[in-house]
């Protein structure tokens, strides 16, 4: 997960979007094998500084976080 994370980060500095598109379905993949708990651990240290507007990311967490609560 963490290195999904790192790619989609590193994928979007760089853009490159058919890299950006394969690590958000890896990242959904391997979210959906693990407590949302972890992912938010794991995406803090992957991707400390997300971007203001990379959305998708942001609503990504914000999913798994209403999916919590």
């Amino acid at each position: 997960m963490t290195t999904s994370i790192r790619v989609y980060a590193l994928a979007r500095e760089y853009e490159l979007f058919s890299l950006e598109e394969l690590a958000k379905l890896e990242i959904e993949r391997l979210g959906n094998g693990l407590r949302f708990s972890m992912v938010l651990g794991l995406a803090r240290d992957a991707y400390p500084d997300p971007s203001a507007d990379d959305t998708w990311f942001s609503s990504y967490l914000k999913s798994g976080l209403g999916s919590i609560l």
